[in-house]
């Protein structure tokens, strides 16, 4: 798909919008958990936030593989979406959220 084509945003839209209307914690956790059994804690992980209708935030969390992945991935993914939390990052384009720290709600 080329992005100067006048149905990249169209298509781009419907793409993140079927992840924002079938969002599921657990099976966000079960992904997770499956994705890092073979290979460890977790490294990294990137997220898309939608934050209005067709724009998402671009989320990147390293944990650098200092947490264990229950803790890193329901702290952030279930407690995350049950509760929310403050998120403090640098800001860049995209747009885009380099993640410092996250504290619960």
């Amino acid at each position: 798909m080329d992005p100067d084509d006048s149905d990249f945003d169209e298509n781009s839209n419907k793409y993140w919008r079927w992840f924002d209307e079938h969002w599921n914690a657990m099976k966000v956790l079960a992904a997770l958990e499956k994705a890092t059994s073979k290979t460890g804690r977790p490294r990294w992980v990137n997220y898309r936030v939608p934050v209005q209708d067709g724009l998402t935030l671009h989320l990147n969390v390293v944990g650098y593989g200092n947490y264990d992945t229950g803790i890193f991935a329901y702290s952030l993914i279930r407690r995350g979406y049950r509760h929310g939390v403050r998120i403090v990052g640098t800001v860049r384009s995209e747009p885009g959220l380099n993640v410092m720290a996250i504290y619960d709600k």
